[in-house]
């Protein structure tokens, strides 16, 4: 089983730049989802990639954030029935 470090996060991504010849001073940010989980090992990748790269800066990921308060709001009967309406007539539209 492998264990996931931010030490270990911090060398693969650099490790990927280096393979895609990316140049690691050009990051500008650092997005995650947050997970109680892996928030811990990510700030500490963060706070190793912000040492080296201080433009990289770490942020909750937009994305995810969206998805959770949609996930949120469908507890929401509403809400729920509006999203699958609309997710109908997506498909019809395909």
């Amino acid at each position: 089983m492998m264990v996931i470090t931010g030490q270990g996060l911090s060398t693969t991504l650099q490790n990927t730049c280096e393979q895609f010849s990316l140049n690691p001073s050009l990051l500008r940010g650092e997005g995650y989802d947050g997970a109680a989980a892996m928030s811990g090992k990510f700030k500490e990748r963060a706070k190793r990639i912000s040492q080296k790269y201080p433009c990289a800066i770490y942020f909750h990921c937009a994305s995810h954030v969206l998805n959770l308060a949609v996930c949120d709001a469908c507890s929401v009967l509403a809400i729920r029935n509006c999203l699958g309406t609309m997710q109908g007539a997506i498909a019809f539209v395909r």
